[in-house]
């Protein structure tokens, strides 16, 4: 059987701590960005288990996205998801 659920280009970000990621989670709500809080892909590290994927791929924006709002972060990937 075929997989029905084909993957596309996300761009993740990881945090150590969960409070991070609802932070990042609820600041995307408010400002209308686009994205969500997934599982950590097990792919890479784990980190406080949870992520944040969104299909908009530009780092530079998430990163000043971030500074700007005090978000801290681990790691950002580009990866199928």
């Amino acid at each position: 059987m075929k997989n029905l659920l084909k993957k596309e280009k996300h761009l993740i970000i990881t945090f150590d701590t969960m409070t991070s990621s609802i932070y990042m989670d609820r600041l995307c709500s408010q400002n209308n960005v686009e994205g969500r809080i997934i599982t950590v892909p097990k792919e890479i590290d784990k980190g406080c288990g949870s992520a944040f994927a969104t299909k908009n791929l530009d780092k530079e924006f998430w990163i000043k996205f971030m500074e700007d709002n005090n978000v801290k972060y681990s790691k950002i990937y580009i990866m199928d998801y």
